[in-house]
């Protein structure tokens, strides 16, 4: 199950944003599939899920595999940090907001360096607008995801299996 709830999430992820396709890339980027990212606190199948249908999506944008590579990395190192920034008693909306300047800044550097975008636009131009979209995405509409949610999450997909951290905690601190 955890196979499929990862596959339908990295789908979700890659449909949202070939629908969106024309504000997915690029430097003004609104990725509306970064909503997803709320995702992360409720099911551990969303942490693979998420950077596997980042890696489609940039394979299948204007960047290719440069692309896809440097954005997975961005969007895994990101996430990772949200699970453990939230794993010591740290708040979703801040968690996202995190993930947002961690790929932003990440995503600048790569898309400042990329050939297309080398000429008269700064790391700080960029890092900005692609901040902006992040907040929009990442923190606005993953926030309201995450409260839309955060208890309704077992009734919609019901009991999800515990992620392999959390089967070697003792219950008596979960």
């Amino acid at each position: 199950m955890y196979i499929v709830k990862g596959a339908v999430i990295a789908g979700l992820y890659i449909g949202l944003s070939m629908l969106f396709y024309g504000i997915s890339f690029e430097i003004v980027q609104f990725r509306i599939s970064e909503i997803l990212v709320a995702l992360i606190f409720f099911e551990p199948a969303a942490l693979p899920g998420l950077c596997i249908g980042c890696f489609i999506t940039d394979l299948l944008g204007p960047g290719g595999f440069y692309d896809a590579v440097f954005g997975t990395c961005a969007t895994g190192f990101g996430l990772y940090c949200v699970k453990w920034y939230c794993s010591h008693n740290g708040k979703a909306p801040i968690g996202l907001a995190l993930y947002a300047f961690l790929n932003a800044f990440m995503i600048s550097l790569e898309l400042s360096y990329s050939a297309s975008l080398a000429t008269d636009k700064g790391v700080l131009v960029i890092f900005l607008w692609v901040l902006l979209g992040e907040a929009v995405t990442a923190v606005g509409g993953g926030s309201a995801l995450y409260y839309l949610l955060r208890k309704r999450w077992k009734d919609i997909v019901g009991e999800t299996a515990k992620s392999e951290e959390e089967e070697f905690i003792p219950t008596t601190l979960q």
